[in-house]
């Protein structure tokens, strides 16, 4: 089978890659109908239909991504229908209604949420076209409590996962932040929940509390949402940022994983968007000496681990026809690279105590070509351009979904113009169809000139050898 490097380049619109989770943003409404109380987290509506609220705002499209829309009411008192409202980027709006509930989620998939009836005034819209999503009230006057933390818009599986917090039950309460415990052990959080099976491509776990008033805070997982197994020493007693190794745990049958204090009552800051699960795939990749890759990583190197590990490559200048890349020391999280292996192997599995980094927009743009990072698994769209690293040359993906791109790797698009048929790839200054045909024939000390043929040991100039530029006299 061809090995190919993720590189394409094709003609799509840029999309903001996303996280796993988006959590809702509350603000004072616009109208005059409408009121947020961030203290009490209590929206207040009267019949004026005037009253929405943003929770939610979208640039390029960011919305496509995401599959569900999840609305947890915290508590207090309500009445009369909701409405959501979304608004395009043509200036129109389209409301639906949500009648009583207690937790509402929208499959974004599926009935009118999919495009299949989001006109408005005979223009027919698609999810990518969403600038905002608001809150506000229907016919008549009400009023609900909500948190930020239960309203959110969660996406298909990814690299890196946040938590979302279920509502609260037994003896234990989550205000705005703050996790409050009393002295028993029936006082969990469900912070993760899944099916079995779901929780076994993870390696890490990361999560961080603070201003803990007693006693010691608790957290593992369960397999049938009753019982509780701890990690590691179960208890933590200090505020920070924690990790758990996942690699020492059998979590092929966990439905959930949980968050709790012990038998003092207690209580601490804790906060969704600072937890995170992240795949196993980026610390037990495998990498071949020598070889170029695409890496992208949810944590930031130095410069001593990143030249243990190999020599990472930016994105610098680009022409129609040709991208350049240049050698960077300290690469940056969620920043796409061009990767070169030190030796051959897992040169990241050392790194599991790497703090985590919060998911951020992962791609940057030179010329009329982004780099853009794999946050979850994808399929390359026919058309794109991968490299191969057997002969050197660009192969052409011809039929869409035929090839998968996994995690924690990147590929180019091309953001303006008509992209070039094949891309010249130039790692500081090196042609990649010669050092790629070079690498693979490196261990036998083969010695090849600058178009990429193999010469004998008396040929005079400029020579690749071992992977390096030198001058035979």
């Amino acid at each position: 089978m061809k090995k190919i490097l993720f590189l394409f380049a094709m003609m799509l619109t840029v999309v903001t890659a996303s996280a796993n989770v988006k959590y809702a943003t509350f603000v004072a409404p616009t109208g005059t109908g409408g009121s947020y109380n961030a203290e009490t987290r209590t929206y207040t509506w009267t019949k004026n239909s005037d009253n929405l609220m943003n929770v939610f705002t979208f640039e390029n499209g960011e919305l496509a991504n995401y599959k569900s829309l999840h609305v947890v009411r915290v508590g207090g008192t309500y009445s009369n229908p909701w409405r959501a409202n979304v608004l395009f980027s043509d200036g129109k709006n389209k409301s639906f209604s949500w009648y009583n509930y207690n937790d509402k989620n929208i499959d974004l998939s599926a009935g009118d949420w999919a495009g299949q009836n989001l006109t408005v005034d005979d223009v027919t819209h698609t999810l990518a076209d969403v600038t905002a999503i608001r809150i506000g009230g229907a016919s008549d006057d009400g009023a609900v409590v909500l948190d930020w933390s239960c309203v959110y818009l969660e996406n298909d599986d990814d690299a890196v996962e946040i938590a979302t917090f279920s509502k609260i039950a037994n003896q234990a309460t989550y205000i705005p932040d703050t996790y409050t415990w009393d002295a028993t052990y029936s006082n969990l959080i469900d912070i993760y929940t899944g099916t079995a099976g779901d929780f076994s491509k993870f390696g890490v776990l990361q999560f961080t509390f603070s201003g803990k008033t007693a006693g010691a805070v608790r957290i593992g997982y369960s397999t049938d949402g009753s019982n509780f197994n701890t990690f590691n020493e179960g208890n933590y007693y200090t505020d920070g940022t924690k990790q758990v190794d996942l690699s020492g745990f059998d979590l092929s049958a966990a439905v959930k994983i949980q968050f709790g204090g012990t038998a003092a009552a207690g209580s601490c800051t804790i906060r969704p968007d600072q937890i995170y699960l992240v795949r196993s795939d980026v610390y037990n990749r495998q990498f071949t000496a020598e070889q170029t890759a695409t890496v992208w990583l949810p944590f930031e190197l130095t410069a001593a681990e990143a030249a243990e590990a190999g020599t990472f490559y930016e994105l610098n200048a680009a022409t129609s026809t040709t991208l350049t890349f240049k050698e960077v020391s300290t690469p940056e999280a969620y920043k796409p690279y061009i990767f070169v292996a030190k030796e051959s192997g897992t040169p990241f599995s050392e790194m599991k105590s790497k703090t985590i980094v919060a998911p951020t927009t992962c791609s940057y743009t030179v010329g009329d070509y982004t780099f853009v990072g794999t946050m979850g698994d994808i399929k390359a769209p026919a058309g794109a351009y991968g490299f191969n690293n057997e002969n050197g040359n660009f192969s052409q993906v011809t039929e869409a979904n035929a090839v998968s791109i996994a995690p924690f790797r990147a590929y180019i698009i091309a953001t303006g113009g008509a992209a070039a048929r094949d891309l010249d790839i130039v790692i500081d200054g090196l042609s990649t169809g010669i050092s790629e045909a070079k690498k693979a024939q490196s261990t036998d000390s083969a010695i090849y000139n600058l178009n990429g043929q193999r010469v004998s040991a008396d040929y005079k100039g400029v020579v690749i050898k071992n992977g390096k530029k030198v001058v035979m006299k």
